[in-house]
Formats: C-alpha cells, sequence, structure tokens
C-alpha cells in the first residue's frame, strides 16, 4: 500500500492590472478611412460620403442598413376580417317591452356554415383555409335590420352539436 501524502492547492496569482485585448472586432469596411479627414468635410461643406465611408464610421448605421435588407420570416397568408358598424343606438335607455322582444335559444340554431377560402402565396403555392361561421350571426344575417335589435339569446344546459364532423 502506498502512503497518501495531502498537499494543499498553490493560490492562484492574482493579475492587478488587465491585459489588453489581443484582437478587436473591425469590419472590411472600416479599414483604410481617416476619420478624422472625413468629420473636416462633414462640419465644412455639404455632406458627400460614400457609402464605404458611412459604414465605416456608423455602425449603428452599419446595423441598421443590414437590418434592412437581412431577409426575414413573414406569413404569407394574410387573415382580413371584415367589421361592420353599429347603428347608434342613442344616448338615452329606452324600456324594453318584453312583448316585442323575441327570445332565441342558441341551441336551436342552424349548424354554422364551414367555409373554405383558397388563395395564391406570393411563392405561386396554393392556401386552404377552412373557417366555421358564427351560428349567431348567421341567424342575424336571415333577418331584416330592424329585427336585429329587439333579439335577446339564451343558452341552455345542453351542451351544443352545432360543429360536429369538422
Amino acid at each position: 500500500m502506498k502512503p497518501i501524502v495531502e498537499v494543499p492547492p498553490v493560490p492562484a496569482k492574482e493579475w492587478r492590472e488587465k491585459r489588453t485585448p489581443s484582437y478587436r472586432h473591425q469590419a472590411q469596411v472600416e479599414e483604410g478611412v481617416d476619420i478624422e479627414e472625413l468629420l473636416t468635410r462633414f462640419v465644412g461643406n455639404e455632406v458627400k460620403l460614400t457609402q464605404k465611408e458611412l459604414l465605416a464610421i456608423a455602425p449603428k448605421v452599419r446595423e441598421a442598413y443590414k437590418d434592412m435588407i437581412v431577409k426575414k420570416r413573414i406569413p404569407t397568408a394574410t387573415t382580413v376580417q371584415e367589421v361592420e358598424a353599429e347603428p347608434d343606438l342613442g344616448t338615452e335607455e329606452e324600456e324594453l317591452d318584453l312583448a316585442s322582444i323575441e327570445f332565441v335559444s342558441v341551441n336551436t340554431l342552424a349548424a354554422p356554415v364551414k367555409v373554405c377560402e383558397r388563395s395564391v402565396d406570393p411563392l405561386g403555392q396554393y392556401i386552404q383555409t377552412w373557417w366555421v361561421k358564427d351560428p349567431v350571426m348567421q341567424y342575424l344575417d336571415t333577418l331584416p335590420v330592424n329585427d336585429r335589435e329587439r333579439q335577446i339569446f339564451t343558452v341552455a344546459k345542453e351542451v351544443p352539436v352545432a360543429a360536429k364532423d369538422m
């Protein structure tokens, strides 16, 4: 059996002064541009700079320019929903005559209509989108405009099966 000798760890050397980095970041555009000469032209006359000179002295402009020209992922199909303006019913509250109001159960409405929209994206591929109309809006679309204001919808405790087999 070999003898075991425990040795305490040696403290690491502390660096009092910070080292200068061995490299720095520089774009190829920044090489060979005299910034002082550009600033004298900038202050003295109209600003006429080449793109190379502008990119060399303005990293923020370079980043903004890069953001403008870099391709980004964007959705190809746009969804547009048309909303009709509601008629102004006035500021005064009118007492509702319960005899003139029609109560409609949501569960007794017709099944919602399934609509298929087809479009072509910018790359020439066909896109097919399915959406289901709101059954209440379907019902209101079949009514005359005057009758729409006097509708109250009730919901029964039963589970509706209107959008079955989608």
